[in-house]
């Protein structure tokens, strides 16, 4: 990322992350209601057509998928629309994806308390990027996908 700085410390490619973000979580949501993960993911690939930037350089890539899923985050937390954790994941593989870095979207299952939860995350070679490092371990990861 570029040292330019705006505003609250974050370079200005993280602020156009955290922008394109806050609009494309709606968006998202909508297509996931409409058909569901596959359908999603279909249309965000899509999207995507070519890279928007060049791969990072080797010792660059966990810092710059850190970044990516610390403004998908935000922009989930703190944007007008309140995306849950598949919709922040869908989008942060997007976004990951675009940049040339290698990542998985994880979906779990627990069934304790005699309930079912399910969760959803993105990880790059093993590392939790969009959630706590230890939730895979709180959860049943489903085969299948990418």
């Amino acid at each position: 990322m570029r040292p330019t700085e705006r505003g609250a410390g974050r370079p200005a490619r993280q602020w156009r992350v955290l922008a394109g973000s806050a609009l494309l979580l709606p968006v998202v949501g909508w297509w996931l209601r409409r058909g569901g993960v596959r359908h999603a993911r279909t249309r965000l690939q899509a999207l995507a057509g070519s890279r928007a930037a060049p791969a990072p350089a080797d010792g660059e890539v966990l810092a710059t998928a850190r970044a990516l899923a610390a403004a998908v985050n935000a922009a989930a937390r703190r944007g007008p629309y309140r995306a849950n954790c598949l919709r922040r994941s869908l989008v942060l593989e997007w976004w990951l994806q675009r940049r040339g870095i290698d990542c998985r979207l994880r979906i779990g299952v627990d069934t304790a308390d005699g309930g079912l939860a399910a969760h959803a995350w993105v990880e790059h070679r093993g590392v939790v990027l969009n959630d706590r490092p230890e939730v895979a371990e709180h959860y049943a990861v489903l085969e299948g996908g990418r």
